[in-house]
């Protein structure tokens, strides 16, 4: 059985509730690094889920080999959630 990492996360939280660290450029910085070092430090193959719709594949082209990026806008799921439930 070949196992992987998977790490997901969130660049952008685009004025999300109760977020600490709301800097899109130090959230983007500190996912590069994160990926850098499991990339230096593991020999897995990994999955990068990020929900903000920022893409940042264009950094890792060297690395497509061991890296697959799922990218998708999940801050819109949840406005469009918490519209519902205040109505």
């Amino acid at each position: 059985m070949e196992y992987i990492l998977l790490l997901t996360a969130c660049i952008n939280p685009d004025g999300m509730p109760f977020t600490c660290l709301a800097d899109v450029g130090v959230r983007k910085k500190q996912y590069i690094e994160a990926l850098n070092f499991y990339l230096k430090n593991t020999t897995r193959k990994i999955v990068f889920v990020e929900n903000s719709g920022t893409d940042i594949s264009s950094s890792f082209k060297d690395f497509q080999h061991r890296i697959e990026f799922l990218c998708f806008d999940g801050n819109l799921c949840f406005v469009s959630s918490q519209k519902l439930a205040h109505n």
